[in-house]
């Protein structure tokens, strides 16, 4: 996603409320994951454990990890415990070990201790302090945690209302992939909420969400790619790419005289399209459209 038709405006405290509502918070939160930075054998004796089911004996590798200081266990033993994975569900335990790791600076940890006070697992409900912890998170690059910060002043839940602020935060996390924050960038752009109103934008971004799977997006699609300008292939065999130019991978071939929705050109001659068929984004050379 190295395009991105929106342009954000300076205009803050916003009241108008987006046509779609936001979406659940916290779609990539509380996942169990060893990431790469963990040790080889630190990642190879717990995802053994964890592959056969054997949380108790993961629980227990994980747990003199965690007392030795490691951040990375530290996490993995709080989402253990929060989950109930191999042995009683503990929230205040969890919290305890989502501290210890957040305050080492993991971001994965930051963002779950973040959930645990949004939501009261564990801890007493403090909107306040689990914004503090997704913008400590978000400002690392957690793309769930830039979600939910972004949700959160969408929402008004622990910092002032602020829409600017939260399509900035939608955007970052939308980059990285999170569909619920593509749909909702998408959302935003054709409302004109926090960004400048952008049929081409809302398209953009409903058509990333609709392709990862996300059917309340490809149900958007149909109304605002309508209001596109449209243009015809004007060659035969033409090579659709995933990005503007030609060392991006070909996605599709269209031939002259299909008919195509225009998002915008790059400053290299390029011209982003929607394909309804197969309702896809791509690139084609601009040369080879006719006007």
């Amino acid at each position: 996603m190295s395009y991105n038709p929106t342009q954000a405006t300076n205009g803050l405290g916003m009241t108008r409320v987006l046509r779609a509502a936001v979406l659940a918070l916290g779609v990539t939160g509380m996942i169990y994951s060893i990431t790469g930075s963990a040790a080889p054998a630190y990642s190879e004796d717990v995802a053994r454990a964890m592959r056969a089911g054997d949380y108790d004996t993961a629980r227990s590798l994980l747990r003199e990890r965690a007392e030795a200081g490691e951040a990375e266990a530290q996490l993995n033993l709080g989402v253990l415990l929060a989950t109930g994975q191999g042995g009683a569900p503990s929230p205040q335990e969890a919290v305890r070990w989502y501290r210890e790791a957040a305050e080492q600076g993991n971001a994965s940890a930051q963002n779950n201790l973040g959930r645990a006070y949004l939501e009261g697992m564990g801890v007493r409900r403090q909107p306040d302090t689990a914004a503090r912890w997704f913008r400590d998170a978000a400002e690392q690059g957690d793309a769930g945690a830039q979600y939910n910060l972004g949700t959160l002043y969408a929402q008004g839940r622990g910092v002032e209302r602020d829409m600017t602020q939260a399509v900035q935060w939608w955007r970052k996390a939308a980059e990285q992939g999170v569909i619920a924050a593509q749909y909702n960038m998408g959302a935003a752009s054709a409302d004109g909420v926090g960004v400048k109103q952008s049929d081409a934008a809302a398209v953009y971004w409903f058509a990333n969400a609709a392709q990862a799977g996300n059917s309340r997006a490809r149900g958007e699609l149909e109304s605002y790619v309508s209001r596109l300008p449209t243009q015809r292939i004007g060659a035969t065999n033409v090579q659709i790419r995933a990005g503007a130019g030609t060392d991006t991978p070909v996605i599709t071939r269209m031939q002259q005289g299909a008919k195509v929705s225009v998002l915008g050109r790059s400053r290299d001659d390029w011209t982003m399209i929607y394909m309804p068929e197969p309702q896809q984004l791509g690139w084609v050379a601009s040369r080879l459209l006719d006007e």
